[in-house]
């Protein structure tokens, strides 16, 4: 009688995503979202408008081909990378607060964590896609300046030869311009990703999102009001501490001055120094860059371990 032959089957092994998977699903998601790509294109739309009303200015050409045009072509784009910086912003906030809040208003957020996607690994994948997704139109609309300032400027000079005028530190300047952007875009994700996970849910976090830098602004006001009341100097001193102020300022701190002469009403001429371009409230007492750069770090400490403690402590069961 032939023995029956007893084998053991083992159970099958649990398949869990990789992180690969998980970024590319999430690229995928949010490249097929219509407001990444409309969000994208709107937040470039101020610099087009802002070339057109500086062409149609009568003084661009005197300017241009003035003694002054390399500073007056400096602070051009300057102001290019300045609206850059701030509508970049707004576009980044409706990303992050979609990217990261569609799969808890629509519910597919348990779908997705059945299959074995850890939840931090998910917020993760979310904030690199989010990041990838923003260097793209970044390097895009720095591409468009330069052609369109291009452009531009040889339009209303008449030759291309303006730009020889331009400052020996120029392409320095523009590149430490363009890395305060970059630390402005990161604060940004990380402030409308954690306002995301707080409230779990896309109203809020576009809510907190959009009045967090605005709050920052008006409050900078109200503490220069305080200060002139009472005369204490400590209500100046906190402006420095908050973080809109902060970026709005951090190019006229990390990018060298410039020095400028310009003609004086008597007939002559003064050298003066010139800081970068900025918008927005600043600081109502001055500090070093690793003053700001340490205040920017430790608030985006802050929102990144808000996002991802909360993520990691909190489960999903609705």
């Amino acid at each position: 009688m032939a023995s029956a032959t007893l084998t053991t089957a083992s159970a099958p092994e649990t398949l869990k995503p990789s992180f690969l998977g998980v970024l590319r699903g999430e690229w995928f998601k949010a490249l097929h979202q219509r407001l990444t790509w409309i969000g994208a294109v709107l937040a470039y739309g101020p610099v087009p408008v802002y070339l057109l009303f500086l062409v149609a200015t009568p003084s661009v050409k005197t300017a241009l081909l003035g003694s002054y045009a390399g500073s007056y072509l400096n602070t051009v784009v300057q102001r290019e990378l300045t609206l850059n910086r701030v509508f970049i912003g707004f576009f980044l906030m409706a990303l992050t607060v979609s990217v990261i809040g569609m799969d808890y208003q629509q519910g597919t957020i348990r779908i997705v964590l059945s299959r074995g996607v850890g939840r931090v690994q998910l917020l993760a994948a979310k904030l690199v896609t989010i990041l990838g997704l923003a260097l793209i139109p970044l390097v895009s609309y720095l591409l468009l300046d330069f052609l369109l300032t291009y452009g531009v400027g040889t339009a209303a000079a008449g030759t291309s030869r303006v730009f020889n005028a331009l400052p020996t530190s120029f392409w320095s300047d523009t590149w430490l311009y363009v890395g305060t952007i970059l630390i402005s875009m990161v604060a940004t994700i990380l402030m409308a990703a954690a306002a995301t996970v707080i409230g779990r849910s896309m109203q809020f976090g576009m809510a907190v999102a959009l009045l967090f830098f605005p709050a920052d602004n008006i409050g900078n006001t109200f503490l220069a009001l305080i200060a002139g009341f009472t005369h204490q100097q400590f209500w100046a001193n906190i402006s420095a501490y908050l973080l809109g102020p902060l970026l709005n300022s951090l190019p006229a701190v990390l990018v060298p001055l410039h020095t400028m002469t310009v003609p004086t009403k008597e007939g002559g001429v003064r050298t003066v120094q010139v800081a970068a371009e900025t918008l927005g409230a600043s600081p109502f007492v001055s500090y070093d860059a690793t003053h700001y750069l340490v205040m920017i770090l430790l608030y985006c400490l802050v929102f990144a371990g808000l996002a991802f403690g909360l993520t990691w402590r909190r489960d999903v069961l609705e």
